[in-house]
């Protein structure tokens, strides 16, 4: 239970976390026909938590629920053909009041509806695009208080940038990206080398009126989702080919299992004994309509390199082979959806050593709809229900390579329901699950039953008397799992298993039009009964603001109180972090100055210091940054860390570290 409770402490850490409302520079190339697939260029360091905000809209029509990413891009691939007209694309961002800011919008025109329909010469014209990013830094290190064995050169070039380019003409098309890195101390290089590719990607593809095709090189993933492959985004090759109306599909793949950056392995396929490969495809066998029948099969086969070293002293190469059945079934009515799933594993942990190959299998049945056919006025506001059922079993020896995420030795059922009533939202979750479902004697067999739910309001912009209020919000969420013995087998020498954990955290804030506020209280409860390992309970309680002063200015701040408590020894822990952050231009175009202080008080039963953090950064813009011409800025930066207390690991001593840089940033696009 001990992960639990640290999966529960980030889960709250993400609640708390407010995503910054800042503008979001995304690109967008026009489709070449009716068919093409529409991508959105979001930027490669985007904030994880920021980018679950967002959602996209085509033609006024939330298409959010449609979208694959692939590394940092939106893609949608239309269900039908484009009309030949004029067509609206928004990316949009929800916030937490419920409300929705436009992020960026783009007007396209569609003069090629079918990918086969025949072209003009003007059509069949060649189209292209090329858009750069690039920053580098020359850095030298004037003042420092460092051990010397972490610090790192005095002199560092570093950087790195991303570059994406198109072709498309006619019934043909192409896309490629790719970023850099630059990092002149291989001490700290991601790949050990001074400049490399990061991550990459080629696609080509082609359609006409029978068919649709294409190849991806790089980084990308299958689009299979099974619990034999999912969510397979690594450097590899796949191949796909299907029919125009995408009744019928095909597709091979090749992957490295690993994660891979840097030129070295450019494919992903140099060692055979590290690589996944394998082939799918999908039928419609009455219909082409999005909501028709699809069966989707697929296999694998492969080799992993473990790592490890076997008794024998030959590296571990570890082995896998399976396949896998996917029936999907969409219904108009109540925007149902249906989805089985069968899977079928083959997993060798050491190869050709000493373990037998464990055979394992998988299967799943899904069902989600709304309950309303039409959304019912409840006081005047339109409500919305959703709700799914699905129950899922995978035998205690089901390991894929091909899906490394899966987890094997569980049956669980779990209910689900979302409420949209207005400004009013509700999501539900229940889940209740075993372990041991092969029955194995040895084993003890435990259930899990868990439940989650998150309420949300968003008010109305007060006015009159109480426009003090502004726009509020308030947020309400619990989480509860209790963990039981259901069966111990005879002369079983490990401890028993009864276990409770509870978190409710409870918030609220409000926007204003030049600041906002928000706070959250969280109680979190861990209960052992067994005794086997220590009772505790932490609350905490955040407050955070921001305030925009002046169109150059805007500051921003927090206070966090924690207590945890070890009902076993009675020791209590307290923490008090404050935290504040200003960002200011203070020169027009030319000067920008920003620092962030962090300041953390420790008390209780132990003896650590008090931390104190301070960084900041000087800009001065030596020319203006424009797109196809480069920026050049001269910047001062430093960072202070100072430990009090009496700890006996504290030496009091301060570690700062201060840099001068030559920063050159460039952005071009012949968009």
């Amino acid at each position: 239970m001990k992960k639990s409770i640290l999966g529960m402490v980030l889960l709250m850490s993400c609640i708390w976390y407010q995503p910054a409302n800042a503008d979001i520079e995304a690109n967008f190339s026009p489709p070449s026909s009716g068919t093409s697939n529409l991508r959105i260029d979001l930027p490669d360091d985007l904030d994880f938590l920021v980018l679950t905000t967002l959602g996209v809209e085509l033609d006024g029509v939330d298409i959010t629920s449609y979208m694959s990413l692939d590394g940092m891009d939106f893609v949608f691939t239309p269900v039908t053909p484009l009309e030949k007209d004029s067509h609206i694309l928004r990316l949009v961002q929800f916030q937490d009041d419920g409300s929705v800011v436009e992020q960026a919008k783009w007007e396209f025109e569609i003069t090629v509806g079918e990918a086969n329909e025949p072209v003009s010469n003007e059509q069949s014209a060649l189209e292209s695009y090329l858009r750069s990013d690039n920053l580098v830094e020359l850095s030298y290190r004037a003042f420092q208080h460092l051990e010397e064995d972490t610090a790192p050169k005095r002199m560092i070039a570093s950087g790195g940038g991303d570059i994406a380019t198109g072709v498309n003409s006619g019934n043909w098309g192409m896309n490629f990206r790719s970023n850099y890195l630059l990092q002149s101390d291989k001490n700290f290089a991601q790949t050990e080398n001074i400049f490399d590719v990061g991550e990459y990607s080629l696609d080509l593809n082609y359609g006409n009126e029978l068919i649709n095709g294409g190849v991806k090189v790089g980084h990308h993933d299958t689009g299979l989702e099974s619990q034999l492959i999912n969510d397979f985004y690594q450097r590899g090759i796949s191949a796909k080919i299907g029919s125009a109306n995408s009744r019928l599909e095909a597709q091979g793949f090749a992957f490295s299992p690993e994660a891979l950056s840097g030129a070295d392995n450019i494919t992903g396929l140099n060692d055979a004994t590290d690589r996944v490969q394998g082939i799918a495809a999908s039928f419609k066998p009455f219909s082409s309509d999005y909501n028709a029948l699809k069966i989707t099969t697929m296999l694998y086969e492969g080799k992993g390199a473990d790592g490890g070293i076997g008794t024998s002293g030959e590296d571990i190469i570890t082995e896998g082979s399976g396949w896998a059945g996917v029936l999907e079934k969409g219904f108009d009515t109540l925007n149902a959806n249906l989805r089985m799933e069968y899977s079928q594993s083959k997993f060798d942990a050491d190869g050709d050593l000493a373990a037998e190959e464990e055979d394992g299998d998988a299967w799943s049945v899904e069902y989600d709809a709304r309950l309303f056919e039409e959304s019912p006025q409840w006081l005047g506001e339109n409500a919305d229900i959703t709700w799914g059922v699905s129950h899922e079993r995978i035998s205690t020896y089901f390991e894929s390579l091909a899906n490394q995420n899966s987890v094997s030795d569980r049956e669980a059922t779990s209910l689900k329901s979302n409420l949209y009533w207005g400004a009013f939202a509700t999501n539900l979750l229940a889940i209740y699950e075993t372990n041991n479902v092969d029955g194995l004697e040895s084993m003890p067999t435990d259930a899990l039953a868990t439940f989650e739910a998150n309420f949300s309001y968003g008010f109305d912009e007060q006015t009159g008397d109480l426009d003090w209020l502004g726009t509020p919000y308030l947020t309400l969420s619990t989480f509860i799992a209790d963990m039981s013995r259901k069966k111990t087998p005879a002369n079983y020498s490990g401890g028993d298993t009864n276990n409770n954990t509870e978190v409710i955290s409870f918030g609220g804030g409000s926007n204003y039009d030049q600041w906002y506020w928000s706070s959250e209280y969280s109680y979190q409860q861990f209960e052992d009964y067994t005794n086997a390992s220590s009772d505790t309970v932490n609350h905490i309680l955040g407050f955070d603001s921001g305030w925009t002063i002046s169109d150059t200015w805007e500051v921003n701040g927090g206070i966090e109180l924690s207590n945890y408590r070890d009902e076993t020894t009675n020791n209590n822990f307290y923490d008090t972090n404050f935290r504040f952050g200003s960002d200011s231009e203070l020169i027009e175009d030319q000067l920008d100055f920003n620092f962030d202080y962090n300041l953390n008080l420790a008390s209780g039963s132990d003896d650590r210091p008090d931390e104190h953090y301070l960084s900041g950064e000087l800009e001065w813009k030596l020319t203006q940054a424009q797109v196809n011409r480069p920026n050049i800025s001269f910047v001062t930066k430093g960072s202070m860390e100072d430990k009090i207390g009496n700890s006996s690991s504290t030496t009091d001593e301060k570690v700062y570290q201060v840099f001068v840089q030559l920063r050159i940033t460039s952005a071009y696009s012949n968009d």
